[in-house]
């Protein structure tokens, strides 16, 4: 199986901070901005996050594209067993959740042989 990103946003992003002003402004307002997100991120279900997580994943992924097992435990590093557990319980797995989110993932599911 692979998910794959439809639409190619990043939802976060990185910054290397510099040394002049104009570059230490711009880095205090990317830092209120993860500020916001995590603000933002502490407000939604662990499915929102396991989504939006994907999301990001897979954005950064070669093709936007990854077997389902390389989205799992990419996605385990950053959420955390558990939430994959809670996903499992509510959903049936993470690929059935994705599977939901047509507008924003296509899961090719591949016959095992």
């Amino acid at each position: 199986e692979t998910c794959n990103n439809l639409d190619n946003q990043p939802i976060l992003s990185t910054y290397h901070s510099g040394t002049t002003s104009q570059q230490q402004h711009h880095l205090q307002q990317h830092q209120q901005q993860q500020r916001q997100q995590v603000q933002q991120l502490q407000q939604l279900s662990v499915e929102e996050i396991v989504v939006l997580s994907c999301r990001e994943i897979l954005t950064d992924a070669a093709d936007h594209s990854l077997k389902a097992v390389e989205l799992a435990n990419t996605l385990r590093a950053r959420v955390g067993t558990d939430a994959l557990a809670n996903i499992r319980e509510r959903w049936g797995g993470l690929l059935a959740l994705l599977e939901r989110y047509h507008t924003l993932f296509r899961v090719d599911r591949i016959p095992k042989n």
